[in-house]
C-alpha cells in the first residue's frame, strides 16, 4: 500500500511540473509577442517615391526613390524593382522602352537610407494617368526566403 501512495505522489509532481513549465512558456512567449523582441518585418522597411505629378509629353521625369531599413538587422541581396507604365522610354538611351527595371542594392544596414535617382520619359494621351510602381525584394541573414515590400504607387 505504501508503494501505491508513493507512485501517485510521483505522478502528481510530474503533472504539476508540466503545468508549471507550460505556464512559464506561455508567459515568456507572450512577453516576446507583446514587446516584439528581434522581429524582422516588412513593415519596418519604408519605400518612398517622389517626383512630379504632372509632366509635359516627351519630358524626362526625375524620380527619387528612398529605401529605409528600420529593422534591427541588415537586409541582404536587396533588389529595387521599378515597374513603368506602357509607353515609357529611357532618358539615358534614345528609343529604349522601359517595362521593368531591376536595380541591385545589395545590403542595407539598420537605420540606413538609400536614395536612388531615376529618370524616364513617359508618353501618353493628354490627361491620361500613368502609374509607376516600386517594390523591393530582399533576404535576411539566416534565411533563404525572399521577401518583398511594395511602395505606394506614384
Amino acid at each position: 500500500m505504501a508503494q501505491k501512495k508513493r507512485s501517485k505522489k510521483y505522478r502528481l509532481y510530474i503533472a504539476l511540473a508540466g503545468v508549471a513549465f507550460f505556464l512559464i512558456a506561455v508567459g515568456v512567449s507572450s512577453i516576446f509577442f507583446i514587446i516584439g523582441g528581434n522581429t524582422i518585418s516588412g513593415e519596418n522597411i519604408a519605400i518612398s517615391v517622389s517626383g512630379p505629378f504632372t509632366v509635359g509629353g516627351g519630358e524626362a521625369i526625375p524620380l527619387q526613390i528612398g529605401v529605409t531599413n528600420q529593422n534591427a538587422i541588415s537586409i541582404e541581396s536587396a533588389t529595387l524593382i521599378i515597374t513603368y507604365p506602357s509607353g515609357t522610354q529611357s532618358a539615358a538611351e534614345d528609343g529604349k522602352e522601359l517595362f521593368v527595371e531591376r536595380l541591385a542594392l545589395d545590403t542595407i544596414n539598420p537605420g540606413e537610407t538609400l536614395n536612388i535617382p531615376l529618370r524616364a520619359i513617359v508618353f501618353g494621351e493628354e490627361n491620361e494617368e500613368k502609374v509607376i510602381q516600386a517594390e523591393i525584394e530582399y533576404r535576411v541573414e539566416g534565411s533563404n526566403s525572399t521577401f518583398a515590400k511594395e511602395a505606394e504607387p506614384l
